[in-house]
């Protein structure tokens, strides 16, 4: 699909063109993605969809496979069609996935007014009604998969990420030790990040990063304790701006639901509050925007004789916990040192930390990380987790470096450039084929 006239299909027996349209790419991280025009001779209008290839990059196609990004989304975009009111999502005309490859081909719905589906236009979020707006759209979402998804249907849901599992988890605390530094070296020299929070650099030393000390809760065992204290549900994985949409006055719509995760719902919240409520409203707002949230979420719920599982102070403390482990997840996925400035992924990662170190800090994160390692939480208290003691402690930790063995492996060649991340990881595995149980 290179530059010139866009190539044009006719199948003489169908009575239908296919126009392909080659300007809709999308950035190295996500699938080939193009608007396909069809015309059929019988029909009126010609039909527009988006469609969706695997990546051209074996680089990028083994994180997605890795990850099993792919899987993730072909699950939910199967779904789609029967989401209950109020979730937008593009229409799924086509899917055929192989599960032997894990590759894909979805032909979606083309939103009016959306230049492609992949990459909705730059919508600023700007106004305390539409942050209100966006997070009414995130608990209605959470409301369709509240629960345990997996189990509850595993028919349909079988296949999607959680945050419960090691093998998904198992890593990311080693290669967050590793990129920790140069993330640290990046914010300093960047003069549109706010200064790391010192409590929180210490924190994440001593305590979050720690995965082997004994005696020690750290990110994927909380990781697991958070998502069974009855705030479960199915995240989308990414719920900012730039992956929801909206036609007219129509509720947002969501996008690219392949990061999605079995997890707490403070997981998106948390998200939305690092990528796409400006700072002052949320410093303004925050209770309020959680409030929001929280009554949309009960309201749901509440028809389908549902209710959550607290009041809104403990989902506020969830909340401030995610702050922490979304952190420690992103720092792998965010190669800070890699991007120019000036480039767009240079001003994604200035606005995520900026708005990263905020949260921590309104939130008081690293006091309700230390009050959840003693089981002092609300959530915490009300199913009686308590910090694990010495013996399941040795246990935790020989899973731990079991299936962080090849992270420490690769030490020293990932560390030989920093800000590298998870691609630095995707090629070690590549080399390895090593895995963690």
């Amino acid at each position: 699909m290179g530059a010139g006239r866009p190539p044009i299909w006719r199948d003489a027996e169908c009575k239908c063109h296919l126009h392909c349209d080659p300007s809709y790419g999308t950035s190295a991280a996500r699938p080939e993605t193009f608007i396909l025009r069809i015309t059929l001779e019988r029909w009126p209008d010609p039909l527009d969809v988006v469609v969706k290839l695997p990546p051209r990059s074996e680089l990028v196609r083994f994180v997605t496979d890795t990850y099993g990004l792919t899987r993730t989304e072909v699950a939910v975009y199967r779904q789609s069609n029967d989401m209950a009111p109020g979730i937008r999502m593009p229409k799924v005309y086509f899917v055929d996935y192989n599960a032997d490859s894990n590759a894909c081909v979805l032909f979606l719905e083309h939103v009016d007014g959306i230049r492609a589906i992949s990459h909705p236009p730059e919508r600023v979020i700007s106004r305390l009604d539409e942050c209100t707006q966006v997070l009414e759209a995130i608990a209605t979402w959470h409301t369709h998969f509240w629960g345990d998804v997996a189990l509850e249907k595993p028919t349909e849901y079988s296949a999607l990420n959680r945050a419960d599992d090691l093998n998904y988890l198992g890593t990311v605390a080693r290669f967050t030790q590793l990129e920790f530094d140069a993330y640290l070296k990046w914010c300093a020299n960047n003069p549109d990040v706010a200064p790391v929070p010192e409590a929180y650099v210490d924190l994440m030393r001593n305590d979050v990063l720690a995965i082997a000390e004994s005696g020690n809760l750290g990110i994927v065992d909380m990781c697991k304790l958070a998502t069974h204290v009855g705030w479960t549900t199915f995240c989308q994985g990414a719920a900012s701006a730039d992956n929801m949409f909206q036609v007219g006055s129509e509720p947002f719509g969501f996008l690219e639901p392949q990061l999605g995760l079995i997890s707490s719902c403070a997981n998106d919240i948390s998200w939305f509050f690092c990528t796409t409520c400006p700072l002052d409203i949320a410093d303004e707002h925050y209770h309020k925007l959680i409030r929001a949230y929280y009554s949309k979420l009960k309201e749901e719920l509440g028809k389908r004789g549902l209710k959550p599982p607290a009041d809104e102070a403990e989902l506020e403390e969830e909340v401030a916990l995610s702050h922490i482990l979304k952190s420690a997840l992103c720092l792998i996925q965010v190669p800070v040192s890699s991007f120019p400035k000036g480039r767009q992924q240079y001003r994604d990662a200035t606005i995520f930390f900026r708005n990263l170190h905020a949260s921590i800090v309104r939130s008081d994160s690293v006091l309700v990380w230390q009050r959840a390692k003693a089981g002092m939480t609300r959530s915490f208290r009300r199913c009686g987790v308590r910090a694990p003691d010495e013996a399941n402690q040795a246990l935790l930790n020989k899973k731990r470096r079991k299936a962080s063995m090849l992270t420490v492996k690769a030490a020293a060649v990932a560390s030989a450039a920093p800000g590298a991340g998870l691609w630095h990881y995707a090629l070690l595995l590549q080399q390895n084929q090593t895995h963690g149980d």
